[in-house]
């Protein structure tokens, strides 16, 4: 379920309308759709379940099947510009080098899309980047224009709260990637509000997040995700 809120969200810009922002605490998914690809496209692996530590005691469950490449999508109905995205996501007991990733992300097409995808990460990578056992990357991306790809540990069998801020310098997106309220990337964009996002969750076992198919069954929990609009924030727009 959607609602206004206007409770605090991470950000030093005054100009968030937080009197606006929209929350979907996932009480239910009503204004959500799948849009899952791989293996088992039709299967549906997401739900509303139980949870003690969600602020509604609801989260959105996302998990996909060992030995397979399920890629598991729960998607807005509606789409957005201009705004605070905000993600509180559970980052689960994701095996060693395995290919399963976590993601909060927003979408307008392949080339237009920028992300949160947290794994295991491949072994190579873990060394470079000293990961403890404890521990997965978190990939921020933005897909072109401009191409940015970033790693950041963080802990899994934990909460984190992702957060995008998507601005407008010179009509075009100024984007600033955060977790936990640490700022760990930013972005002038050569786009603007032409390409509006679709808000995601996603669990899905993608090949650049480790080494091996995963042999166990992954999940992501959502407790809820946020969008607050600016000023000048463009209305959502429904599409299907």
């Amino acid at each position: 379920m959607a609602a206004l809120l206007g409770s605090m969200a991470c950000s030093k810009d005054d100009g968030v309308q937080l009197g606006k922002q929209i929350k979907w605490d996932f009480a239910s998914t009503d204004d959500w759709t799948t849009d899952n690809q791989g293996d088992d496209e039709e299967k549906i692996n997401s739900s509303v379940v139980n949870c003690t530590d969600c602020s509604d005691k609801k989260a959105l469950r996302i998990y996909t099947q060992a030995n397979t490449r399920q890629r598991q999508k729960m998607k807005t109905k509606k789409r957005f510009g201009a705004g605070l995205y905000t993600w509180r996501t559970y980052i689960s007991d994701l095996s060693k080098n395995e290919r399963a990733s976590i993601g909060s992300w927003i979408w307008h097409n392949d080339k237009h899309e920028l992300d949160f995808e947290v794994g295991s990460g491949p072994e190579e990578e873990r060394r470079e980047l000293k990961v403890a056992d404890d521990e997965v990357i978190a990939y921020i991306t933005n897909q072109e224009s401009p191409h940015l790809h970033k790693k950041v540990k963080i802990k899994k069998n934990a909460w984190h709260i992702f957060q995008i801020d998507l601005k407008l310098v010179k009509n075009n997106y100024f984007a600033t990637w955060i977790i936990d309220g640490t700022e760990y990337a930013s972005a002038q964009l050569e786009f603007g509000q032409e390409y509006p996002f679709h808000i995601f969750c996603s669990t899905e076992n993608i090949k650049f997040v480790g080494d091996k198919t995963p042999v166990k069954d992954n999940y992501g929990l959502w407790d809820y995700v946020t969008y607050a609009p600016y000023s000048y924030s463009i209305a959502p727009k429904e599409r299907k």
